[in-house]
């Protein structure tokens, strides 16, 4: 086994050759924040464990959507399952906190993939559309625009939003609440 001093030469050795990376040494009194999608890869140096701590942001929505995008092959768990889920948890919280066009640009970017997963996954198509149910039942919903430019002055977010970005297979249109 190495030693300790061993161990730390193998990031310096490697670090040059990491395209934008950095290395840094840290102890067990400290946290390290990494933002959504950001790849990483940690050495540990004498021992111990590592605590991650999964949450999602507002922001997180055009990440997932993005890795929901790539092609990744079928909705098989437990990856395809996790991103799938991930994006509509961050769109609901893009949605309730002021960040409505993120939420928007992530549902546009990933509506390709959306179609085709909640295909074979009816459940997927209820969560997704529960997302959208509660956000267009709030005023800003009602006051909304689409980032795609495509909607019309005299067509409301709803109409458009169903008309434009949820028509295909799976997806149904969503019912007005009384």
């Amino acid at each position: 086994m190495s030693s300790t001093n061993g161990q730390r030469a193998k990031p310096t050795k490697i670090g040059p050759k990491l395209e934008g990376g950095i290395i840094f040494t840290t102890t067990s009194d400290e946290t390290i924040y990494l933002p959504v999608g950001c790849l990483h890869s940690v050495f540990t140096l004498m021992g111990g464990f590592l605590v991650t701590i999964d949450f999602h942001t507002p922001k997180s929505c055009r990440i997932f959507a993005s890795q929901l995008s790539a092609d990744l092959g079928g909705p098989e768990p437990p990856f395809q399952d996790y991103i799938f889920r991930s994006l509509f948890v961050s769109i609901g919280l893009a949605l309730s906190y002021s960040q409505v066009l993120e939420g928007i640009k992530a549902w546009i970017d990933a509506i390709k993939r959306i179609r085709e997963w909640v295909a074979g996954i009816p459940a997927w198509a209820k969560e997704a559309l529960k997302v959208w149910d509660e956000f267009l039942a709030t005023l800003e919903g009602k006051k909304a625009r689409c980032s795609c430019s495509e909607q019309t002055p005299d067509e409301t977010f709803r109409v458009h939003l169903k008309k434009a970005h949820w028509r295909g297979k799976g997806l149904k249109a969503v019912k007005r609440k009384a």
